[in-house]
């Protein structure tokens, strides 16, 4: 699989990324987290992104649980996390409310307990999750210089983040903030008109994209139109102003791949370099999704989607 130089001063990454957001939502055993490790391994995936909260603080331990029993037998895997999340959660019953810590005593408990919980000694990447309003930038950047310097992660970077709140907290950090987690899809393509891509663009820094899918929307709704192909008053609907979904189709048979491909390649073609976080518990669609490197899509065909992705021509 091809790599990319996330950031001048950052690590080469896989070009798609496993994130294990939603490990826990199947019912996964062991055997599918393992089955589902080697496919990316197969693939040439070998980064994986997790957070502290995600699976309501379980994801990590029980990836890591897998993880533990089969490293020896695996190449080099890489891991990023998360960080700064507080859940309103059972795990924790004093919590009052959803909130968010990213002072420096929390992030390195954080980091701790997700080195302990994933079986390794360094985190490659460490992102803050969400941008906090209370954020105490000279104290949280000096927290993530310090957890560079001690060897504890190798690179840092941020989540959601708007351009002044990236560049707030790069201004007291001595280490570069090397990507911005943030949600770009076909369903959610507000990035590349409010400045947040051509921000990162500008800064050299690659964006990763978590639900590059619309957290399954997208293909759900090209599940409906298939479904409803037969209904002659839809067809003629979409003969006169093809929706979003019809446009996928039309493109799975000129490039003669699936749907979630079209919809990744979309990512893939542009020029910033995002680098799309799937997260899927299907090996077969996981093996679907890396198929998208396959296929550059023309630039006419790109702007079919982000036409129908905007709901109007473009100006």
């Amino acid at each position: 699989m091809q790599e990319i130089r996330i950031h001048p001063k950052g690590p080469h990454i896989s070009r798609l990324v496993y994130g294990a957001w939603r490990m826990l939502d199947g019912g996964l055993t062991e055997q599918d987290i393992e089955r589902n490790i080697q496919t990316c391994i197969d693939l040439g995936i070998n980064w994986f992104d997790h957070a502290d909260i995600y699976g309501n603080y379980g994801c990590e331990e029980f990836f890591g649980t897998v993880y533990k029993k089969i490293k020896s037998k695996l190449p080099e895997l890489h891991f990023v996390t998360k960080t700064d999340i507080m859940l309103f959660s059972d795990k924790y019953p004093s919590r009052k409310v959803k909130h968010y810590d990213s002072s420096p005593k929390h992030i390195e408990e954080s980091v701790n307990n997700s080195l302990r919980n994933l079986g390794i000694e360094k985190i490659d990447i460490l992102l803050l999750h969400r941008p906090d309003p209370l954020l105490n930038a000279d104290e949280t950047g000096v927290c993530l210089d310090q957890l560079i310097e001690t060897g504890k992660v190798s690179y840092v970077g941020v989540s959601n983040f708007t351009p002044s709140q990236v560049s707030l907290l790069q201004s007291r950090m001595k280490n570069p903030l090397i990507t911005n987690q943030i949600e770009i899809s076909l369903k959610k393509i507000d990035p590349f008109i409010n400045g947040d891509i051509d921000f990162l663009y500008q800064q050299k820094i690659r964006p990763m994209s978590w639900s590059p899918l619309g957290g399954g929307s997208l293909m759900r709704s090209v599940a409906d139109l298939q479904k409803n192909a037969s209904s002659s008053e839809i067809s003629k609907h979409e003969k006169a102003a093809p929706s979003l979904s019809q446009i996928i189709l039309d493109l799975t048979e000129k490039y003669h791949t699936t749907e979630n491909a079209i919809a990744l390649a979309w990512l893939l073609r542009h020029p910033s370099g995002i680098i799309p976080v799937i997260g899927s518990n299907s090996a077969e669609r996981i093996q679907q999704m890396a198929k998208s490197l396959d296929i550059i899509l023309d630039r006419e065909d790109w702007f079919l989607l982000y036409q129908a992705a905007l709901g109007k021509e473009v100006p």
